[in-house]
């Protein structure tokens, strides 16, 4: 991980749920070596980072789907473990060395 900036990784419906649909839930990414602590908005900054479209069918589908697998899961002696990985196009790293070099850039 040290040397790759670029992806998380999600593995628990909770987890997924709180991070897409608790819209004041927030990521805390430790970058190593550089001694930097990076705190954003989790969904604003999936959203950001994947470039999810304005259609809200996704973000539908998806909360119907870990619902529906919760449910499921809920009376069952089988357990879904969801795993949700995102990669991001730029590099964390890339973005706080842009954001030290350009301190005025809102977006």
């Amino acid at each position: 991980m040290q040397n790759s900036f670029n992806w998380i990784a999600i593995s628990n419906t909770i987890g997924i749920d709180k991070l897409l649909f608790e819209r004041d839930c927030w990521i805390y990414f430790v970058l190593v070596p550089q001694n930097y602590v990076v705190m954003v908005k989790g969904f604003p900054f999936l959203k950001k980072q994947m470039q999810f479209s304005v259609d809200d069918e996704f973000i539908t589908n998806l909360n119907e789907w870990m619902k529906y697998t919760k449910r499921i899961s809920k009376g069952s002696i089988l357990k879904f473990l969801p795993k949700l990985q995102l990669k991001f196009p730029i590099p964390l790293n890339k973005l706080v060395e842009h954001l030290i070099e350009n301190s005025d850039d809102e977006e």
